[in-house]
């Protein structure tokens, strides 16, 4: 019987793939776990019990799932945008934005089915929304509560010599001569003086049934010679796929008819892609390869990366800003993409291959000057083998790129390339996860999802942000005066709810008529739905003089696990002591910081540690260590 001490310093590498559970002799093995779920990797070492949600609001219609995406004019200003099924809904410092009681709503042209492949490109205040069925649209922000969304008229080529009397009226029939209508389609939006006009129709040389756009100054008079502009994306083409700025150029890439085409609009002229040969004219490029492959993304680095169904490109001027002239497009790998926008993550850019199962970083070699691609979920395949469908990116307090799967669970990737720390967790809620956005508030980085929860029988989406100050999800808190019953819960309707009140656990309780009753009074507390934090170490490997401990019998002798301002969690099901002698009757056990110890656990072939926590308070799992006993017979 061999006897040693064993040591679990830190926990980086997160869930190992099954495929590793034989790679005992690597380092990788030593700091990883078989599983981390609702645990998130911490890049210091330990894992830390994620954060539980706050309820923020019910969407506008839980029949139909809704993504979140976020909108930035800068750290103090930012806001989550609920895209649902024809609109948008905004949120901002934990709330939802309303006027006079009613929530600020604008209509989109974007049904739940597309809600998925819309990409976005922001510029200050305003944002360009891509869909490959709709011409691109421009959500504006005048204020928290005044935002507006317009189709956009892109320029494309102009026609001059425009001889037409004056149109004067809201609504006006006359024809406008022009030389050539061969490239406009038989009706559609034309730019005059500035302003849009749409047309019903077109003969070879005018165009009919003029109408004033909705922005012009009715009873305004155009003048009879004007420069008319083509809209640049014609609804027979087809619309782009993917958007983003570059170099001050807004770019965006693959229609239905050019599938593998980039397009650059001129220099400082974001809606204008009128093509020409001067360096800050408009540019349209078509990749070559020798398969059509659709633009699925792009992202602005030192160049252009564009990613397509079958590779990616490096996009530059060879050494000098884009122009016309001198665009050089070169295959850098061959993984291939989904039409998920990208992330970046300090100099690199994360994005999802063409399986949709893996996340892969890209990023400049200077050695050998190209871009390589990295697998990040190499340690931890089968984490992501149920697909990804939307990836956000959180930088502080750790470094986090989260990641929706197909079937409701919460990724997380602790990530710091320098640190050489690829660390995985999942995390799993009373429901379904189904979108993720991150926006930065005050000293940290907040993690908001909209959530599919079954609340009496009935299916409720809600939108939700992590808050580390709290341990349950979809939670509601209360402080103010000491009170006996807690209402305002309606949204958790015939559900069993944990509590923490003082800082003392409760009973859980169901809640009914939004409300529940306590067995004592509290002055504040935290009131959700309770969630399951476990961490299981991987089969013990060492402790055996005669060699390897795999296929032996084993078990510890005693088991130290080292916390930090945490509460007791269970250690393979067993509590340790929570009263402290010295703490007084009706007073709530403070938060451990040290070793907690149990001892004698049972003989078998593994020697696994599990360590879970369900009460509604936070775990900061350091380390674990004690002595083991290997059977050498």
């Amino acid at each position: 019987m061999a006897r040693a001490n064993h040591t679990i310093t830190n926990f980086l590498t997160g869930e190992l793939s099954p495929f590793l559970a034989g790679r005992v002799e690597t380092d990788r093995y030593q700091n990883a776990v078989k599983t981390c779920e609702n645990f998130i990797v911490k890049p210091h070492g330990g894992i830390q019990r994620r954060p539980g949600t706050q309820f923020v609001a019910e969407v506008k219609d839980s029949s139909k799932k809704v993504r979140l995406i976020r909108f930035e004019f800068n750290r103090a200003q930012s806001y989550v945008l609920e895209f649902g099924n024809l609109y948008i809904r905004f949120y901002t410092q934990n709330g939802r934005i309303e006027a006079s009681g009613t929530p600020v709503e604008v209509v989109t042209p974007y049904t739940e089915a597309q809600l998925d492949d819309i990409q976005v490109a922001q510029s200050a205040d305003v944002m360009y929304i891509v869909h490959p069925s709709h011409n691109p649209y421009k959500l504006s922000r005048t204020s928290n509560t005044v935002w507006t969304m317009n189709s956009t008229f892109f320029k494309g080529g102009d026609i001059t010599n425009l001889t037409a009397p004056g149109i004067t009226s809201t609504t006006a029939t006359t024809d406008i001569p022009v030389d050539s209508t061969a490239e406009f389609p038989a009706s559609g939006t034309i730019l005059i003086d500035a302003e849009q006009i749409t047309y019903t129709g077109k003969t070879a040389t005018t165009f009919t049934g003029i109408a004033r756009a909705q922005n012009g100054t009715t009873g305004a008079t155009h003048a009879t010679t004007a420069q008319v502009f083509e809209p640049f994306w014609l609804s027979a083409d087809g619309y782009p796929t993917a958007v983003t700025f570059h170099q001050q150029r807004l770019w965006f890439g693959g229609t239905t008819a050019k599938p593998q085409s980039i397009f650059g609009s001129k220099t400082d002229e974001f809606e204008n892609f009128s093509l020409g040969a001067n360096a800050d004219d408009a540019l349209e490029y078509a990749i070559s390869s020798y398969k059509v492959n659709q633009v699925q993304w792009m992202s602005s680095t030192e160049v252009l990366i564009v990613g397509t169904s079958g590779g990616e490109f490096k996009v530059s001027g060879g050494g000098s800003a884009l122009t016309p002239a001198n665009v050089q497009v070169t295959r850098q790998t061959s993984y291939g993409g989904q039409n998920i926008q990208p992330r970046h993550v300090g100099y690199q850019t994360l994005f999802v291959d063409g399986t949709g199962t893996k996340i892969r970083s890209y990023e400049y070699q200077f050695n050998q000057d190209i871009y390589e691609s990295e697998d990040l979920t190499f340690l931890a395949e089968h984490v992501t083998s149920g697909g990804i469908k939307e990836m956000a990116y959180q930088a502080t307090p750790e470094t986090i790129v989260w990641a929706v799967r197909n079937d409701g669970t919460l990724l997380g990737m602790t990530y710091d390339k320098a640190r050489q720390i690829v660390g995985w967790h999942r995390h799993v809620t009373d429901g379904e996860f189904e979108s993720v956005a991150v926006i930065p508030v005050s000293s940290r980085d907040e993690v908001w999802v909209s959530v599919k929860r079954t609340i009496n029988s009935a299916t409720k989406r809600y939108v939700e942000y992590m808050d580390p100050d709290i341990n349950v999800d979809c939670a509601l808190q209360y402080a103010g005066s000491a009170t006996a019953s807690l209402s305002g819960l309606t949204h958790l309707e015939a559900k069993s709810v944990s509590i923490l009140g003082d800082q003392a656990v409760y009973p859980n309780a169901t809640v009914a008529s939004g409300a529940i009753t306590l067995g004592s009074t509290v002055s504040a507390a935290d009131i959700g739905l309770k969630y399951t934090s476990t961490v299981t170490t991987l089969p013990v490997e060492g402790a055996n003089p005669a060699g390897t401990a795999q296929g032996r019998k084993k078990r510890w002798n005693e088991i130290y696990v080292r916390l930090h301002d945490s509460f007791f969690p269970k250690i393979n099901g067993v509590m340790p002591p929570v009263r402290n002698p010295a703490t007084g009757m009706g007073t709530p056990e403070p938060k451990t910081t040290g070793d907690v110890r149990i001892q004698n656990t049972g003989y078998d072939l593994e020697g696994t540690i599990t360590v879970t926590q369900d009460l509604p308070g936070p775990t900061h799992l350091l380390s674990i260590f004690g002595t083991v006993s290997v059977y050498s017979g």
